[in-house]
Order: structure tokens, then sequence, then C-alpha cells
């Protein structure tokens, strides 16, 4: 291969390579774009009562975006809604047939999850390392561990819980919602 072949080739291979990375380093450092129906269907949700938000988290009543733009509310409390919307022949509705072998243990390794979140830190790491465990028993949840092993722990990582603070926020606000009603 002649020298300035080799050169030019050279050339243009860097030449790609750089904008390549500059397209990456581009794409990469963009900021998200929030869609108008992101920024409508939040405000949509933050507009409703805490009753019916708990109820969406729990599958019983959902928000839905119909052709024309706007938010309905249908499911448990908005039971005429749905209706309307479905003798209008604006919604349709089909039931969904599964079956789930053992609810409970589906149930329990959710609820299991759901403890370890609010666990402090030296506790997750007695977890994660096998010192400790969540159990069901008599109809609670306990974490059961090494209390030598977990001391340990307590000084290396702390007893600090962020989620535990936000349980406690949340059941404040939830308690203050409750006076007001």
């Amino acid at each position: 291969m002649k020298k300035s072949a080799f050169l030019g080739l050279t050339l243009a291979i860097w030449v790609i390579a750089i904008f390549s990375l500059i397209a990456v380093r581009y794409l990469i450092r963009r900021a998200p774009r929030v869609t108008d129906y992101s920024r409508v269907a939040k405000a949509y949700f933050n507009s409703l009562d805490l009753s019916t938000k708990r109820n969406i988290s729990l599958f019983e009543t959902s928000i839905i975006r119909l052709a024309d733009g706007s938010f309905r509310t249908i499911g448990v409390g908005f039971e005429p809604e749905l209706e309307n919307l479905v003798s209008e022949r604006r919604l349709k509705t089909k039931k969904i047939d599964f079956f789930v072998e053992n609810p409970i243990a589906i149930e329990r390794r959710m609820m299991a999850g759901e403890a370890f979140k609010i666990l402090n830190n030296a506790e997750k790491k007695c977890f994660i390392d096998g010192f400790g465990t969540v159990m069901f028993q008599n109809g609670s949840y306990h974490f059961i561990y090494d209390e030598a092993v977990y001391q340990e722990y307590v000084k290396k990582f702390g007893t600090d819980c962020k989620p535990c603070e936000e349980l406690k926020n949340l059941r404040n606000a939830e308690q203050g919602g409750n006076h007001e009603q």
C-alpha cells in the first residue's frame, strides 16, 4: 500500500471516529423532552383526591386518554363514567382471564420486598450478606438477624433509613388528610 493511500485512509477513519464520538456525545447529553401529554396527564392525576389516587395505585381505578385528547377517570367510584363511555362506543372492555397458581406466594414475595425497602443500612447489608432474613410469622413480617454481625454493620454502614423517613411523612400526611375529611 502506498504511503499516501495509507495516510488518506487513516485520516478518513479518524474523521469518521471523531464525528461518531461527537454525535454520541450530543445524543447522550441531550435533555429528555417532556411531552404535552405527560404534563397534562400529571396535572390531571394531581387534581384527583387522595382516595382516587390510592385506588389507582391498587389498579381498581384508572385514568384513560381518549381520542379527543381528554382524560377520564374510570373504575371504583366512577362506574357510571365507564358505563357511559362503553354505551357511547368510545371504550370497549375485554376481560382478561389468567390463572395464578399460588396468589399467597406472590403476595408474600411482594410484601417481603416492601419490608426490605424500609430496613436501615445495616439491616439491608445483613440481609444481602445472608446474616438476616424477612419472614412472615403470625400475621406480620419480621426481620430476623444475627445480632453480632448486625452490631458490626451498624458501625460500618450506620442505621440511616431514607424510606423510613418517607414512610413517616406519608403516614403523617394521610393522618392529616383523614382528619380533614
